[in-house]
């Protein structure tokens, strides 16, 4: 029988069971009647009592492999629930966070009881699902008095808050772009790119290789690039908007967009490929990657960018609309929270000067269908997508 049932059911037996014995003590007196009546009536208040005496001796621990977890990656996780009286408890349940993790192989209905002194010990494992810092664990505690008459809920006083790190995703290819003009070129031996890109203007350029309309997009004077220039390995945009202040709508996405740059990152750097990520914080950020063996080091950079609501996508376009190297790139990805219009500008500028562009825009409800707009591809990816099936 659900509690809540079973509790209202034996608030109706005591109801009628008070009624009876005043009846008896109304019509029959005695002191059997009398007593009856204080017995019965006494039941709710010796239920309070033990209710109160099991929330100050009721003690629960709980220990997971580390605090700098994994997102998706299990770990050991346990927890002590602990009778610290000399009476017994019984009628305990607890509740697990499970908004953003998952506790293996428990029902968080169990239903426990302790011997005085005494404690149970549950070894399991736990599963984070973002990246953030959030509570894990057991969240709160349900209680019910012996005569199951009366239940009391309150949250754990020693909650369990861990720093959890996004997931790498290992890619064997990418099916949402070609990339096989970048991946076989050595840019060291055999440079070969148009003469079309654009780099800023330097003392000396000749003046008729100027490119008017890169230099009106990006506020500084720009020439175009001559052949034999080396070009540059991938760029990477990462947005750092939060466009939201609920938890159980920013969490995900920023997940995906983090794992998103992780995958491209060390699926380039496998290849031997240069990347260069871009994202604002309070200022322009930048994290380069020419190995794997440097791909450790920017994990580490990557997992601590913070988001916030005054990290606007578009001041991110602005600034790299100015930025040379950006024009050298073999590819540029735009990982962003939104398809906006200084996005577009920028791609479509970058596009024009023969730099393939890819959008990666991870939303919970996409305004439109992926697809190539203008020769600039867009992808729109839910939060909850496995990255393996549309990167």
């Amino acid at each position: 029988m659900h509690p809540r049932s079973e509790i209202k059911r034996n608030r109706i037996i005591l109801a009628i069971a008070w009624t009876l014995s005043l009846v008896g003590i109304s019509f029959f007196g005695g002191p059997v009647s009398y007593g009856l009546f204080a017995l019965i009536s006494l039941i709710p208040v010796i239920s309070v009592i033990y209710l109160l005496f099991v929330v100050g001796f009721f003690r629960i621990y709980q220990e997971a492999g580390s605090k700098w977890l994994v997102a998706n990656r299990t770990v050991p996780f346990y927890f002590i629930l602990k009778n610290e009286s000399y009476f017994g408890f019984s009628g305990i349940r607890i509740r697990f966070f499970s908004s953003f993790s998952t506790i293996s192989g428990l029902d968080d209905g169990i239903e426990y009881e302790l011997l005085p002194g005494t404690g149970i010990r549950k070894e399991t494992e736990l599963i984070c699902r973002y990246r953030g810092e959030y509570e894990v664990g057991l969240k709160q505690v349900e209680i019910q008095d012996f005569f199951r008459l009366i239940q009391v809920s309150y949250r754990n006083r020693e909650t369990m808050r861990v720093v959890v790190r996004p997931d790498l995703v290992a890619l064997d290819q990418l099916k949402s772009v070609d990339v096989s003009n970048i991946v076989t070129r050595d840019s060291l031996v055999n440079p070969s790119q148009p003469d079309v890109l654009v780099r800023e203007y330097m003392s000396g350029d000749d003046i008729r290789r100027m490119n008017w309309k890169a230099s009106a997009g990006s506020g500084r004077l720009m020439v175009r690039k001559q052949t034999g220039e080396e070009q540059e390995g991938i760029s990477i945009l990462l947005g750092t908007k939060r466009f939201s202040e609920d938890q159980m709508e920013y969490l995900p996405t920023e997940n995906k967009m983090l794992e998103t740059v992780l995958a491209l990152t060390m699926y380039f750097a496998g290849k031997g490929i240069q990347s260069r990520t871009t994202y604002m914080a309070d200022d322009i950020k930048e994290l380069t990657v020419t190995a794997l063996e440097q791909f450790d080091a920017y994990y580490e950079a990557i997992s601590s960018v913070r988001y916030s609501t005054d990290s606007e996508e578009s001041i991110l376009m602005q600034r790299s609309a100015g930025d040379s190297r950006l024009y050298g790139s073999r590819m540029v990805f735009m990982v962003l929270g939104e398809w906006s219009g200084e996005a577009m500008r920028l791609a479509g500028l970058l596009n024009e000067n023969n730099v393939p562009v890819t959008a990666y825009i991870i939303a919970n409800k996409p305004e439109t269908s992926s697809g190539t707009r203008q020769g600039i591809k867009i992808h729109y990816i839910s939060p909850e997508t496995d990255l393996r099936e549309v990167l």
